[in-house]
């Protein structure tokens, strides 16, 4: 639904994801929070063993961009 209605308003969204390696199965449940979780035992432990990435992207504006459409070849 996100990516449709990005496509409608004129950017795009993609996303990227990494099950993490402590819960391999869709039996598994990962319980939501670091303190929580007897697999990390340090805060940046978590990140390295899944995790998703979301990216948006936004077309730049012609005119923000300054192009020009004239020749820079001559005077």
């Amino acid at each position: 639904m996100t990516k449709v209605y990005g496509g409608c308003s004129g950017f795009d969204i993609s996303m990227e994801s990494s099950r993490c390696i402590h819960v391999p199965t869709d039996r598994d449940l990962c319980l939501g929070r670091i303190s929580e979780c007897r697999f990390i035992s340090r805060r940046d432990a978590c990140p390295e063993a899944g995790g998703i990435t979301f990216c948006l992207t936004f077309p730049a504006v012609r005119e923000y961009l300054k192009i020009s459409n004239r020749d820079e070849s001559g005077p």
